[in-house]
């Protein structure tokens, strides 16, 4: 049957629900936050003792009038199949030096670390020029509940901002069947162009014994 599940308070929703929003380095074009959307599906994973779904959309982190974007993440849990789903863990990632952070994807690898990429630039108080961007972050299963711990990394550094208010919001992630491991992030950037560009990294270490 359906549930309601209650989560702490967000603001999804951006200047009233309009398509321009968040204003591109040298007050360029304000792109659309890709608000009040999941952002693609629910990645569903099944452990030995409970069922995970994880997602995340946009947020305004800032609750004036002015606008930061962040990104708002969920794990669901049920106990076994057919069960009730719950609340598990929530948390609400803004990027580093103030960036604006949006359009994320999230899912977890075979040994329930969660690897999340996204897209970020300059935010109103960021002190330097960052154009639209691909990062990643993410948290190792045992990690504190609601945080991402892992440090953020750069795919792929912009050139240019992106003309016009409509970004590329078809961002994925994706594992690779092979190793259960390896993280695969694709998003968009300008680079002379309009261009996807694709992230691969790892969180989980390849041996059971791994000191780095």
């Amino acid at each position: 049957n359906p549930q309601e599940i209650v989560t702490t308070p967000f603001i999804s929703v951006f200047d009233n629900g309009s398509f321009s929003n968040l204003t591109q380095p040298g007050g360029g074009t304000a792109l659309d936050a890709l608000q009040a959307t999941v952002m693609n599906q629910a990645q569903f994973r099944k452990f030995s003792d409970h069922n995970s779904a994880v997602f995340d959309f946009v947020v305004d982190t800032d609750a004036t009038t002015g606008e930061m974007a962040g990104i708002r993440w969920i794990e669901l849990r049920q106990s076994a199949d057919g069960q009730p789903w719950s609340l598990y863990q929530e948390g609400t990632y803004t990027a580093p030096d103030g960036k604006h952070a949006w359009s994320g994807s999230i899912m977890m690898d075979g040994q329930g670390n969660m690897g999340m990429g996204y897209t970020a630039m300059s935010g109103p108080t960021t002190s330097s020029t960052v154009r639209v961007s691909s990062y990643y972050t993410g948290r190792y299963a045992n990690d504190p509940l609601g945080t991402m711990t892992i440090a953020e990394e750069v795919i792929a550094n912009g050139t240019g901002n992106i003309p016009g208010t409509r970004y590329g919001d078809y961002n994925k992630i994706d594992i690779d069947p092979n190793n259960d491991k390896t993280f695969y992030f694709i998003n968009e950037y300008f680079k002379t162009s309009r261009k996807g560009v694709v992230g691969r990294f790892q969180i989980a270490p390849n041996f059971s014994n791994d000191i780095g």
